[in-house]
């Protein structure tokens, strides 16, 4: 099983005065702002927000994003400023210089105030970085010529899987720095990646972020993204994709999850969507799914694995089938004749089971 990853949730300190202290600094009125955001970039919270909170969230994503000192509500909880931080965080990928927590000053519970964001640089630090970024960025992007989101979404999420290390305690590992430019993250870095250059090249995607079944209590969280394809929603985890027990392979059993499929091994925070279809789930687009033991499938998975230069396969079983493929795998010796009959000869083979995905990985 993997290990649960680190990321860092939101600190809300609170700085001012009780209702009978004059506070040090007055909140003046809220600037105005267009209810409509100008950006065309997809923003999965912010299509979720009533007017009244639009504003809001385009005052804060407008001083983060001029990286404003403070930010300005007439009106505004405590409860609201940590959803609409948390929210304006996931929808933008691109704010890399803008930490996760931030202070406040408020006069009365309710009533006007004074946002302090916290940054990690000067804004002529964000421009260069910013621009570095961006070049990096096309770079990867420049290398995905295909029209089907399917392989776009599967070459982002391969690319950020063999190119970038699970690394606990690397440098601004909350933010898309951390990957595309040192190559070392936890899972926030690996999702908020994912994020950035799937909204780049013109596509749904959002970051998702909660606990993990296993260690729901957990003190720490998870990050991973929901992503549109075909005018359905789907789930990967490229972290988990990536840490794939010291294995060197990317783990396709994370990819374009459905919400069901999902939900076994996650607990989200927030809003997300169903998945209606399901045809675009890794397994039936890559033929993977075992509905029981089936020799022809796997003979015809190695030989493609093989072909590419893989050394393993993976397949998906349905839930009644798992108990028999494990024997067959663990006992039967069966594997051994496919794999011979397609030119793999091996004393050995092994095999690691997602119990949460009902899946195997199979290498040698």
């Amino acid at each position: 099983m993997k290990k649960i990853i680190i990321f860092i949730t939101c600190i809300f300190c609170l700085v001012g005065c009780s209702s009978n202290t004059k506070p040090k600094e007055e909140a003046p009125k809220a600037k105005k702002v267009a209810e409509k955001q100008e950006e065309k970039q997809y923003q999965y919270y912010y299509s979720k927000l009533s007017k009244s909170d639009k504003k809001n969230y385009n005052l804060l994503y407008e001083g983060i994003k001029s990286s404003d000192k403070s930010v300005q509500f007439d009106k505004m909880t405590t409860e609201k400023i940590e959803e609409l931080s948390s929210y304006v965080r996931s929808d933008h990928p691109e704010l890399f210089w803008v930490e996760p927590e931030f202070t406040y000053m408020q006069l009365k519970e309710g009533k006007a105030m004074s946002v302090y964001p916290k940054y990690n640089m000067k804004k002529k630090q964000v421009k260069a970085m910013k621009k570095q970024l961006e070049e990096i960025r096309d770079g990867i992007i420049a290398g995905i010529q295909s029209e089907d989101e399917y392989t776009k979404v599967k070459m982002v999420y391969d690319y950020v899987t063999q190119n970038f290390e699970y690394i606990e305690g690397s440098v601004n590992n909350q933010n898309i720095m951390s990957a595309l430019i040192n190559k070392q993250t936890v899972c926030a870095g690996y999702a908020k990646t994912v994020q950035y250059l799937l909204l780049s090249m013109g596509m749904e995607c959002t970051l998702i972020e909660g606990a993990t079944i296993d260690d729901p209590n957990a003190a720490i969280g998870h990050a991973w993204n929901m992503v549109k394809v075909n005018n359905d929603y789907y789930y990967l985890d490229a972290t988990w994709g990536d840490m794939v027990n010291n294995i060197v392979h990317t783990c396709d059993g994370y990819f374009l999850m459905s919400d069901a499929e999902m939900l076994k091994a996650y607990i989200p925070d927030y809003a997300y969507e169903a998945t209606t279809t399901g045809n675009d789930t890794w397994y039936n687009r890559e033929g993977t799914y075992l509905s029981s033991w089936n020799s022809q499938v796997i003979s015809s998975l190695w030989i493609n694995a093989i072909n590419s230069g893989r050394n393993y396969i993976e397949i998906k079983c349905a839930p009644e089938a798992m108990a028999d493929i494990r024997w067959r795998l663990a006992e039967s010796g069966e594997m051994y004749t496919i794999m011979e009959n397609c030119g793999v000869n091996v004393d050995q083979f092994f095999y690691v089971e997602y119990t949460e995905l009902d899946t195997f990985d199979i290498y040698y």
